[in-house]
């Protein structure tokens, strides 16, 4: 069997035993915590709710099952091995304590730069006659793992980071705006290369000599080094929310974003090798640059107009309910109706009197909130008419307005504290 192919059947054999992990379990635990957040917000605002959770679940699983057999595939093939200590597998409990706190810190980046010091500082060092644990970290490796980590995540927001958003009613400078709020999140399985001093015991699969890409960290003899799939558990989330420009641009661009942080941070891991300065670089790298990214995006959005604001004339939609003339005819949330049957429209209460008449066939006048297009949509509603069109509006007074430092600036703790609350009312 080719070596491709071979490494191609370990790395899945590695993606399903970490599926059946108990870490996995505990992933799906908290993911499915942060979903029904996502499910309140919506019954918040719309009154309803578009998917179930049970959806939104089983889509994030596929992507993440297929993003971690890709990224597994990847560090294996081009050898980004790590040497095996069981401090290790501290990084993802680290995730789970930063993730009590805000939703956003489950995430390695945050995850790994606290390991990362805690390797630094715990060397088996001697103290006040006390000797401290040699946690044995092998900075390098965990670096480029963050980085390959986010080249998935990357990978998973373009696909899917703008589905399932979630229309919400904003106030900026003083304006009514809809915007929609983008939350996912992945379990990821993947497959760690490791190193460990050994004997080879079995046959092995034969690498060409450049392999693997980092080997100047191994201190170990070429006849001893054994280099293995061990299966661990990733949790990955995108939370993001779009005011001044459509989801998937917001998604395109975080995307983009994430993917140029992923590539430096690798370099900065592959170069890092036997220089510990450069270790402490990557550390520092890790967190401070992922949170400006997410902080530089944040201010950018609130420093532009809104794309989708209260029009002085005609309806901002600000979602469809399914199945319904409306979402019928090709409408979308953050679309503005101005004209029906000729008809300009003034705000929300006129386009009800207009649908009062009960017309057999609409030609409707929309600007598309996205592209500011201005298109013409029909419907034929034979031999009865209708009388609505099934869409939620944007008002001049909404009922729930949010801030989003309310809606990005949570932790897991919160989330679980309020739902105790809300069963014992």
């Amino acid at each position: 069997m080719p070596p491709i192919l071979e490494i191609l059947t370990l790395t899945l054999q590695s993606i399903a035993a970490s599926v059946f992990n108990f870490s996995f379990i505990m992933v799906l635990f908290i993911i499915y915590s942060l979903y029904q957040r996502n499910i309140e917000i919506e019954k918040q605002v719309l009154s309803y709710h578009r998917s179930t959770i049970s959806n939104q679940m089983v889509e994030s699983m596929l992507q993440g099952i297929l993003m971690g057999i890709a990224g597994s595939f990847i560090l294996t093939l081009i050898g980004i091995p790590i040497q095996l200590t069981p401090y290790l597998l501290f990084l993802l409990p680290i995730a789970f304590i930063l993730a009590l706190f805000n939703v956003r810190y489950l995430c390695f980046s945050y995850a790994a730069a606290v390991l990362g010091i805690l390797g630094f500082i715990f060397r088996g060092q001697m103290i006040y006659g006390y000797t401290l644990p040699d946690m044995q970290l092998d900075i390098s490796g965990l670096i480029a793992l963050v980085a390959v980590m986010h080249l998935m995540e990357a990978g998973l927001i373009l696909v899917g980071g703008a589905k399932d958003r979630i229309p919400v009613i904003v106030k900026k400078q003083g304006k009514v705006a809809v915007a929609f709020l983008m939350q996912k999140y992945w379990p990821i399985p993947f497959a760690l290369l490791i190193i460990f001093a050994g004997t080879q015991t079995g046959e092995g699969i034969y690498m060409p000599e450049w392999w693997p890409m980092m080997k100047g960290h191994i201190a170990l003899e070429p006849s001893m080094i054994i280099y293995s799939l061990l299966p661990l558990t990733a949790a990955l989330g995108y939370g993001d929310i779009a005011i001044s420009v459509s989801p998937e641009t917001k998604a395109r661009k975080s995307a983009g974003g994430l993917f140029i942080y992923s590539v430096l941070l690798l370099m900065v891991g592959i170069f890092s090798v036997e220089r510990w300065w450069l270790q402490w670089v990557g550390i520092l790298f890790m967190p401070l640059v992922h949170e400006w990214i997410m902080r530089r995006q944040r201010f950018q959005e609130w420093q532009k107009a809104p794309l989708y604001s209260l029009p002085k004339k005609g309806v901002r939609i600000l979602d469809l309910l399914p199945d319904r003339p409306g979402e019928k005819m090709g409408m979308q949330a953050g679309d503005m109706i101005v004209k029906v049957n000729g008809t300009e429209i003034l705000h929300f209460q006129h386009l009800q009197a207009v649908l009062s008449q009960y017309y057999t066939f609409l030609w409707i006048d929309i600007v598309r909130g996205h592209t500011q297009e201005t298109m013409t949509l029909e419907y034929r509603a034979y031999p009865h008419g209708i009388n609505t069109l099934g869409i939620i509006p944007l008002l001049e007074n909404p009922r729930v307005t949010y801030h989003l430092e309310s809606m990005q600036e949570v932790g897991v703790m919160h989330i679980l504290a309020q739902k105790i609350k809300g069963k014992n009312k």
